[in-house]
């Protein structure tokens, strides 16, 4: 049966982009920061390669909050901004979430 044929497959490879997501509706922003936060999370301990990997990514991670008005900018369907907010309101927005996410990682217990 080909569905089950893992010839070639090696767990330890890093996956080439779009692989596994070919046919979903996962965007190329959101794999990028879905691989950022992999890296992030694999290297939380170095405190000097997670402060370079944020500054190698830093125009992709500003890119929501910086955008002029009039600027086509693709919001994700789970972006916390819409298209009508100002520069301001989404540095707004973006205060409140986070905010709102620590509140919440606090009150989990880490296992």
């Amino acid at each position: 049966n080909d569905e089950n044929d893992f010839s070639g497959f090696n767990p330890f490879e890093k996956k080439k982009k779009g692989f596994l997501f070919s046919n979903s509706q996962i965007s190329p922003r959101q794999m990028r920061m879905q691989e950022l936060m992999s890296d992030l999370l694999r290297n939380v301990q170095d405190d000097d390669t997670v402060q370079d990997l944020l500054q190698q990514n830093e125009s992709f991670l500003l890119e929501p909050l910086l955008q002029q008005e009039g600027d086509l900018f693709m919001y994700e369907k789970d972006s916390i901004y819409t298209p009508d907010m100002t520069k301001e309101e989404r540095f707004e927005r973006y205060n409140t979430v986070m905010e709102e996410r620590m509140t919440q990682a606090q009150g989990k217990a880490v296992l």
